[in-house]
């Protein structure tokens, strides 16, 4: 959200400058269920496996799962640095809870 924010933000204040926008960060796990009791108007969220029949799903971009590595030596860049990493044997630092999480560890099954 960090990334994305801004340059829409400028876009929506440039054309709408009347109307007052109300900004909170999160967890973004929790932002459907804010979404759907109402307490927010939109959230910057993964999408989720299913949507909850009122809420729509809008791409804000096509994203890639980006991985970061150490850019000096260190056996963590020698791990990830092969054809065909063993992920099983790769530190990672993710999402307690939520859809990107629900994804990664799909993903990590699925690629073992």
């Amino acid at each position: 959200a960090y990334s994305h924010l801004p340059p829409i933000l400028d876009r929506f204040r440039a054309e709408h400058p009347s109307v007052e926008i109300k900004l909170t960060t999160g967890d973004a796990a929790d932002a459907m269920e804010k979404v759907v009791t109402g307490e927010a108007d939109l959230a910057i969220a993964g999408k989720p496996e299913t949507l909850p029949g009122a809420v729509a799903f809008s791409m804000l971009e096509n994203l890639a799962v980006v991985l970061i590595a150490p850019a000096l030596p260190c056996p963590v860049r020698n791990q990830v640095s092969v054809e065909k990493p063993d992920w099983s044997t790769v530190p990672f630092i993710m999402a307690d809870q939520g859809p990107v999480r629900r994804r990664i560890e799909l993903w990590f099954r699925r690629n073992k």
